[in-house]
């Protein structure tokens, strides 16, 4: 669906690409390929997408600004620290680290 999405847009020869979480709810290698299709479309055009994924920011993007209670807490590099992520995320990014699973033990 994802990728339908970004079709109609480039047909439409935007001024300006708007990608809203583009990559929510799919898996690994399928967010890879959005990612892929998007990275190339800002070098002729501006891209401004929701992410929340720092992985993929990192990966991807050339710039990250985060807001937190509608103030920006943070413009630069995608690459960011643990340090970073946790003033950004805070609280959030706790609760997820303590309930991640389990590793599977294969024998």
């Amino acid at each position: 669906m994802q990728r339908v999405a970004i079709a109609r847009a480039i047909f439409q020869s935007p001024a300006l690409l708007l990608a809203d979480e583009p990559i929510s709810n799919l898996d690994p290698s399928n967010a890879k390929v959005i990612m892929k299709l998007i990275r190339p479309l800002s070098e002729n055009i501006p891209v401004v997408g929701v992410f929340h994924q720092p992985e993929m920011t990192a990966k991807y993007c050339t710039r990250v600004i985060a807001i937190k209670d509608g103030k920006i807490i943070y413009d630069g590099d995608p690459k960011l620290s643990n340090d970073q992520l946790v003033e950004i995320y805070g609280e959030e990014l706790h609760q997820l680290e303590q309930h991640e699973p389990p590793a599977l033990a294969i024998n």
